[in-house]
């Protein structure tokens, strides 16, 4: 058997042993965020949500090492998933997505695509994606300033943060992931809405959006442009 069928189930193992830590950190960095803000769901992750934690880590992980287990850019999209599930996990409970951990999640992106820019001689990708980044928080950016309600702060660091990643890829799937991203936080507002029959809920759209950019990392061909 190749060495690389063996990326995918320990990297998704991984990810099962990672969950308990990840919600810990979580609940570490929300606190030490807004300590006088307990938001909607205060008090400790319970064992059922760190086991769910725990299994979405790993089928993430397991994703995106089953589609990039030859690259060295596998690290990166780790790096992604990792994150990203720390970011869910304090918007579902909290409705924030702390500046701090948006930020590692980008600069780990930075580092680790750079490294394998590097290493695989790939600059051309590279440079695609950090255009890819800032122009898109550039728009997100925009669009906060002339729509202060429609996003936060930390939903337009993410959209910059995500946009890095998928900009590896190329235009292609960064119009996807783009639209995957947004096209989930659509549905989830929608059902929010009709569930509360009320457009002033608050929505964690931090999830949603992770969610699609890792579907487009891990099947996401791009358009053909």
């Amino acid at each position: 058997m190749e060495k690389s069928s063996w990326i995918a189930p320990s990297t998704a193992a991984m990810g099962l042993l990672a969950g308990p830590i990840l919600t810990s950190w979580s609940e570490r960095l929300a606190r030490v965020n807004d300590r006088s803000a307990a938001g909607p769901r205060g008090g400790r992750v319970s064992a059922w949500g760190t086991g769910l934690v725990s299994v979405s880590t790993a089928i993430l992980l397991a994703l995106v090492a089953a589609r990039h287990a030859e690259s060295l850019a596998l690290a990166a999209w780790v790096w992604l998933v990792l994150t990203g599930v720390v970011l869910a996990v304090i918007d579902i409970r909290h409705r924030r997505l702390p500046h701090r951990m948006t930020a590692a999640m980008a600069v780990g992106g930075f580092l680790l695509l750079g490294a394998t820019a590097a290493l695989e001689g790939r600059w051309d990708q590279f440079a695609t994606a950090l255009l890819a980044g800032a122009a898109v928080l550039a728009v997100a950016t925009a669009v906060q300033l002339l729509f202060p309600g429609h996003t936060g702060g930390g939903d337009t660091m993410l959209y910059g943060a995500l946009a890095l990643y998928l900009g590896w890829f190329g235009l292609g799937d960064l119009v996807l992931g783009l639209l995957l991203a947004t096209t989930l936080t659509a549905l989830l507002a929608l059902a929010v809405w009709i569930r509360q029959r009320s457009m002033s809920a608050t929505l964690p759209a931090g999830p949603t959006l992770i969610a699609g950019t890792v579907l487009a990392i891990a099947y996401g061909n791009g358009f053909p442009w």
